[in-house]
This record gives structure tokens, sequence and C-alpha cells, in this order.
């Protein structure tokens, strides 16, 4: 006999985000639609003032040259923009720029690098250096080529497994308010949370162990803490959290920063932030990161093999030793569609497309878990704000956009027009009763021993992306910089992207 029952707690549900659409015919987007109506007004004049053939043979190329916006790939990229990936990798790959090695004298060449930097691509003439804060002591600040401040504050979650829903509710709506917060403190550009998983080395069990043993102890039970020791590590798996704030130098309408005046505004601001963080989010302990510990996360991640020495390192409680400078990979070669680095491979997806719909906040749980089979796994989210300003600005015209192509047919409505027009009059209402609004991007990266393993790599990130509801694509020819943007280290792929996100958005 089986019996019906129902759930004691009506479990909280979450949608609303839609990508930023750009009014226009079909899929040209508001830059084809300009462009094609400016070509075929020129072949007409052209036509009725010169030559008919001239003009038509106008307007057949510029039917032609806006074919490429319409045909887009499964990742949203137009003709244009495949087209040009191709092109820049194959120019890039020519020139040498894909390989990273070490030159005779300790310079190093490929990949854009230059000056004393740890790595290449978009850390390249990074620096990190060590602020005081009263607080906590020595605290790491990264500096990036795009002139950006990032601070790393680590979040020793315990999980959700065992967690009541209106506990977990709790969290999201507290995790929600404080993304909501970054745009009203001074000069923060940005916030990463990054989830990374990987086996556990051992060493942090065995040194406990070891300082749990008595010399007087019973055999048995000293035989049976050896052998915890030295049996379990293989068998488990450990989850690191953390999250990197960037701060940028400039305010609109004020002169840069000065580093010295970063750095004071960074040592007055982290306190609040640290515990606005802590408070009531389930991001446990919130401190910040010391310059040693930012070290071991970019060494450990080009070269997951070394993840044992620091956690030995720290398990002793010493320093490591190694500086910014040998954080880096001792060598990497960029291909197509993954990155080699130091005896190991990784292949870096980034999101598409959000869930469709509500979904329930333990949507990415099975993306978030540790997933044995892979020598260390990276889901990194980027949140970059909007001001007030803007943000009424683009959830205006994503509104109107929506409005616009739900009534293209009329009486024959797309499902999906539909959608979207009620996501975009969610997000105008809420905007307009004080909510912000916020660009979110999905990376995972995925390293394993070698090149063979790629492929089980690939299954398993697109199994998992699949069962969170998301659409996950690789990264083809930007391997390197989408592997730096997914470390969780502050780097922003749009802050050293030539189009902006305005020209993006109209395409």
């Amino acid at each position: 006999m089986s019996i019906a029952t129902k759930p004691t707690h009506a479990e909280a549900r979450y949608g609303g985000w839609h990508k930023v659409t750009s009014p226009g015919i079909g899929r040209l987007g508001l830059a084809g639609t300009v462009l094609g109506i400016a070509g075929l007004v020129v072949a007409f004049l052209v036509g009725s003032l010169a030559s008919p053939l001239a003009g038509l043979v106008l307007a057949v190329l510029t039917i032609l040259g806006l074919l490429p916006l319409v045909a887009r790939t499964r990742d949203a990229r137009t003709g244009y923009g495949w087209a040009g990936a191709r092109i820049g990798f194959g120019w890039a790959k020519a020139r040498g720029r894909t390989r990273y090695t070490p030159a005779l004298l300790g310079g190093r060449t490929g990949m854009g690098w230059s000056g004393p930097s740890p790595a290449p691509g978009l850390l390249a003439r990074s620096q990190l250096r060590g602020v005081i804060v009263p607080l906590w002591g020595e605290v790491g600040v990264l500096r990036t080529r795009a002139n950006r401040w990032t601070v790393l504050l680590e979040c020793p979650v315990d999980g959700a497994g065992l967690v009541d829903p209106d506990t977990l509710a709790g969290w999201t709506e507290a995790w929600g308010h404080w993304l909501a917060s970054l745009p009203h403190e001074s000069q923060v550009h940005a916030a990463t949370v990054t989830v990374e998983s990987a086996p556990d080395t051992g060493e942090a069990l065995l040194a406990e162990t070891t300082r749990l043993a008595h010399p007087g102890a019973p055999t048995l039970a000293a035989e049976f803490l050896h052998e915890v020791a030295t049996t379990w590590p293989g068998q488990s798996q450990g989850t690191r959290v953390w999250v990197a704030i960037v701060f940028t130098t400039a305010r609109p309408g004020q002169r840069p920063a000065t580093p010295g005046q970063m750095c004071d505004l960074i040592t007055e601001r982290l306190p609040g932030l640290c515990a606005s963080l802590a408070r009531g989010t389930g991001a446990g302990q919130v401190a910040p990161m010391t310059p040693d510990q930012i070290v071991a996360i970019a060494r450990t991640a080009y070269d997951p093999g070394a993840a044992g020495l620091f956690d030995a390192a720290a398990a002793a409680g010493i320093d490591h030793g190694l500086t910014w400078a040998q954080a880096g990979p001792v060598a990497a070669d960029e291909a197509w569609d993954h990155l080699r680095h130091d005896g190991a491979s990784s292949i870096t997806y980034k999101m598409t497309s959000a869930p469709a719909g509500d979904v329930p906040a333990r949507v990415l749980a099975p993306l978030l878990d540790p997933t044995p089979g892979l020598a260390r796994k990276r889901v990194t989210l980027i949140y970059r704000h909007h001001d007030a300003a803007e943000a009424a600005r683009i959830a205006d015209a994503d509104l109107r956009t929506a409005a616009s192509r739900a009534g293209e047919r009329r009486g024959q409505v797309r499902s999906e027009h539909a959608a979207a027009l009620v996501d975009a009059r969610r997000s105008a209402d809420e905007q307009a009763a004080g909510a912000g609004l916020t660009r979110l991007s999905l990376l995972v990266t995925a390293t394993v021993a070698g090149v063979d393993g790629l492929a089980v790599a690939r299954t398993l990130v697109e199994q998992l992306g699949a069962r969170s509801r998301l659409q996950l694509r690789a990264c083809y020819g930007s391997q390197s910089a989408a592997f730096t943007a997914a470390l969780g280290l502050g780097v922003l792929p749009t802050d050293v992207t030539r189009i902006p996100d305005t020209l993006r958005d109209a395409l």
C-alpha cells in the first residue's frame, strides 16, 4: 500500500534571468538591422540615380553580408564571430602565441607574455602584494593588467546536504541581498564565486592523526589511525569555496585612484564586506586570503600534482616559499578545444543559456558537487552589476524588445516569445521596485592528467551541465583566456575584450 503525502515545506523557486536582447528584424539585432536598411537604401539610390545593375549588385551584396548575422552557432555566436575566432586562433598559432615556454635567461615567450608575470594571457603583467589589515594581518591583493584590484575571501561552507528548505531559502535570500549591496560599495566593479573540488591529498589528515597519536596509546588504536590516514585520502574528495571581489581604480567624474589609495580603500571596505557576506548566507567564517594562499591556488590549478606539497606545508604550519612569479605553469600549449599545462590538460566550458523557467535552489548541485574521475574541477560564477540608471535603461529596453517580438505574429505568439516577455516584465517590475540588475556568467574547467582523459572530462561536464539545466559549450579558440578567467582570481574577460558590451548586445 502506498500513501500520497504532501511536503511540509513549499520549496522556494527562482528564475527570471534572461539574455540581454536587441531590437531588430528577426535575428539581425539592432546593428544588423541598421546596416541592412542602410545598405538597401544605398542600393536603391544607386539603382535609381546611376545604374540599375549596380543597385542590384549592391542589394545582393548587402543581403549576403547579412547572412552571417542570421546564421548562428549553438552558442549564439554569429558567423562573423565564428570566423573571427578561427582566423584569430590560426594567426596566433602561426606566430607562436599559443605556446608558453621558458627562455634561456629566465624570460618567457608566447601567449602575450610581457614583464614579471606568473602566467600567460590575461595574467600577464599582474602583480600580487600584501596589504596589512588590522583584523587579519597580511591580506593578498592581486592587481591585473586591466588595472583591477582583487581580494579573495575564503568561505569554509559546510554544504547544504542536511539543511532544511527554510534555512536554504534564507541563505539564498541573504546571498541575493549581499549581491544587491555591491553597487553601493565604493569602487566595487564585480564579484566572482568559485567552487573547486579535487581528490583529497590526505596531508591534513595525516598531520592531524600524527598530532592526536600518543606514545602510550594502545596498539590497535594506533594501527587504526595509521590505516585511516594512509587509505582514506585516495577515496575522498575535497571542496573549497572562495569569493573574489574586484575593485576598480576609476569612478565616474573622478580621477583614477593611485595604488596607495586603492590599498587604503580595500583596507577600509574589507571588514564590512566580510561581515555582510558571513551574515546569513551560509558562507561560514569569511576571511581574506594571504598572498601565500593565492599563490597556492594558481599553482595547483596549473600543476595539480603540487597540491600535496601545499597541503603538507599548510598542515605543518610553514610557508611554501613560492612567490607570485613562480605561481604559473612551466609550460603551456593551447589547442582549439583544450589547454595543456605542466603534464595536465584542461577544457573550459561557458554557459550559453541559463535554466529555463523557475528552478529550486539546489539546481546547480550536480555541477558543484565533487566529481570522481577528474584531477580538479572549478565552477566560477561571475557577477557584474549595473548602476541604477543603467539598470533602468536595460530593463526598459528588454521589455520593449520582448513586447515587440511577442507581438510579431498576433494570435500565433511563439512560446519562447511569451516566456521572454514574462521574464522581461518581471525584471522591469523588480528593478522599478529597487532591485539591482546583474550580468551573470558561468565557467566550468575540468582538469585531467595527460590528454587521454579529455574525452571523459567532456562527457562528464556536459552530463553535469544537463542535469543542472544549463547549456554549456566549450570555449573554442579561447581556452587559455577562459581557463584564466575560471581561476576565480578576479580576471574578467570583458575587461580585455575589444568589443564593448553595447556593441555586443546590439548584434
